[in-house]
């Protein structure tokens, strides 16, 4: 089907609030299943490295960002870094005050190319960029394999 109207005016735009519930299941791919089960199970870090280039991605990746070839090398990381940049969020995501401040921070895994995004669990007043953090992790009996089983990053 093509476009029937182009909206030249974006103030045209008629807008309906409500719900529209959409159920769905995710399948996850062999790759990020690895990473989460390794976490779920030995507490443990796995990305996946590019033979052509050598960029080491965490999470793991099928095709390499930079060299566009299948990346099938897997690589243990361990489950300390440092911290790229930070932020504090005082709103959740529909602007409503949260009960205590949230520090989310870039962590860079060591022996990583690329970042996680995640909880770090410190007084914000006491972070730099540039400082070493290390995951902190549900007790193994409470994880599900999911990224939620990093409680967050705490300093070392």
């Amino acid at each position: 089907m093509g476009i029937v109207r182009k909206v030249e005016n974006a103030e045209k735009v008629k807008l309906v609030k409500g719900d529209f519930p959409v159920k769905y299941k995710y399948t996850m791919p062999p790759h990020h299943e690895k990473f989460f089960q390794a976490l779920k199970e030995k507490g443990t870090f796995t990305g996946a490295r590019c033979e052509k280039c050598g960029t080491v991605y965490v999470p793991p990746v099928w095709f390499c960002e930079k060299c566009f070839v299948r990346v099938e090398g897997a690589v243990d990381l361990k489950d300390v870094g440092t911290l790229q940049a930070f932020t504090v969020a005082h709103e959740d995501p529909e602007g409503q005050p949260l009960p205590a401040p949230v520090v989310y921070g870039i962590v860079r895994l060591r022996g990583a190319s690329t970042v996680i995004l995640h909880k770090v669990l410190a007084d914000p007043k006491k972070l730099k960029a540039g400082a070493k953090v290390k995951a902190q992790l549900k007790p193994q009996n409470k994880r599900r394999g999911s990224i939620t089983d990093i409680e967050g990053f705490v300093p070392v």
